[in-house]
């Protein structure tokens, strides 16, 4: 299999996190440009199928000059149940640690809400300038941020 994608010359998103360059009003658009494109996955439309993502991450965000943001891997994706009240059960967790809603990693159970949490924890990183997780000297998840983060606001 081969997926194409558009060439976009900024890369991906996670590479910006921490930038000072990027200012708060191109993150803010970046963000807009991911919901847009989550949203075009997730809503059932004529001949559109519904798409479950299944890996939102930072470094699936790319960009192009302009900072328009680009939800990538999309050729990755799962048929999404049918309707909004269904669900979609797989034998695979494929998520990226750190991103994984913690209920589809125990019940393997996906929902476009699975998604949701996803893009929820890629907002955290575009505010807080750093990925949710953290890297040792051989570049495996040393630390996965989110549950320390959430731990602190409890």
């Amino acid at each position: 299999m081969f997926l194409v994608y558009e060439h976009v010359s900024r890369g991906s998103l996670d590479r910006y996190l921490d930038s000072p360059h990027l200012t708060w009003s191109q993150r803010l658009k970046i963000c807009l440009d991911a919901a847009k494109a989550l949203r075009y996955l997730h809503d059932q439309k004529e001949r559109h199928q519904r798409l479950i993502h299944c890996d939102v991450k930072s470094a699936n965000i790319l960009l192009d000059d302009q900072w328009n943001a680009k939800v990538s891997n999309v050729g990755l994706s799962i048929m999404g149940p049918t309707n909004e009240h269904s669900s979609v059960t797989v034998t695979v967790v494929a998520s990226t640690p750190g991103y994984c809603d913690p209920q589809y990693a125990m019940t393997h159970t996906l929902t476009k809400k699975s998604d949701v949490y996803s893009f929820g924890v890629v907002l955290f990183e575009v505010l807080c300038g750093r990925l949710c997780y953290t890297l040792d000297s051989k570049d495996h998840v040393n630390e996965i941020l989110v549950t320390t983060w959430v731990k602190s606001y409890e």
